[in-house]
């Protein structure tokens, strides 16, 4: 969900999807960002998203959560040295779920960068969360001027080591040309063997009844009504420039990998999101 000016309550559902699946998300952090004092009214929200558009927004979350925290893990056992930018952050815990102190970045809007800084600040002081190292910059990806500085931290805060950068939930609302800017430049920075990994919705998304529930559901609660939306098929995906993709998958998939389940079968009652990595050569 995309967050403009404020954070609203369609933030925390994410956390509470991760939440409601603890065991396969493995984010034990994943309440302690949702606002206290809206605790129960996202409790509320999420069971009403759950009866209006599909019931295993728990499950998917979960699984996009465990899948990303896999891939950061594998990288960081290949290359110890190794820097994680986060672009668009939101209210992951991947710093604070991995056991290796290495060098984290994350990226969002200012309004979200300044909560999460205050409630990090919060919990540790509260003995609730590790500490870890990780430097937060505020930007909005669709300001070339924004693009250009965080490019040039970026770059800094990589200094010639192997990364992982991870783009979660931000694909589809991105317009085209901001996302080839946002590839283009990290291929300018990162070294070869390190990894890109994003979520992103097909082509065709938009008729599915899931993603149509969707739209209606966020237009009647909270008047948020994106149009166009960002949809990469699988021959861009392999077109990045600088890129080789060396794993293409599905939450289906691996919610069976992960919790040999199949709640997520039926590709008529989910919202198919698919995963992509990529090493830089």
């Amino acid at each position: 969900m995309a967050i403009k000016k404020h954070i609203s309550d369609t933030a925390f559902l994410v956390n509470e999807s991760r939440l409601r699946k603890i065991e396969i998300s493995l984010d034990k952090y994943a309440e302690y960002w949702i606002d206290p004092r809206r605790r129960e009214r996202i409790r509320s929200l999420w069971d009403n998203f759950s009866q209006k558009v599909y019931p295993y927004d728990d499950i998917e979350l979960g699984v996009r959560n465990r899948f990303f925290l896999g891939q950061l893990q594998k990288i960081i056992k290949a290359k110890r040295d190794l820097a994680f930018i986060n672009i668009a952050a939101g209210f992951t815990s991947y710093p604070f779920l991995i056991e290796d102190l290495i060098d984290c970045m994350e990226i969002d809007y200012p309004h979200v960068i300044s909560f999460k800084k205050q409630r990090i600040n919060e919990l540790i002081s509260n003995e609730l969360l590790p500490k870890r190292k990780i430097t937060q910059v505020s930007a909005d990806l669709c300001n070339p001027e924004d693009l250009r500085v965080i490019a040039h931290k970026i770059k800094s805060f990589i200094s010639q080591r192997a990364s992982f950068c991870l783009m979660e939930g931000i694909t589809y609302y991105l317009p085209k040309d901001k996302l080839d800017a946002v590839f283009d430049a990290l291929y300018k920075i990162q070294t070869n063997g390190s990894i890109i990994a994003f979520d992103f919705w097909k082509p065709g998304i938009q008729e599915h009844p899931v993603f149509i529930r969707l739209q209606k559901f966020f237009s009647d609660r909270f008047n948020f009504n994106v149009k166009n939306y960002n949809l990469l098929g699988d021959d861009f995906i392999k077109s990045i420039e600088g890129y080789k993709l060396i794993e293409s998958t599905d939450v289906v998939e691996q919610e069976w990998k992960i919790n040999q389940s199949n709640f997520l079968k039926n590709h008529d009652d989910i919202l198919l999101e698919n995963y992509a990595v990529l090493v830089r050569i």
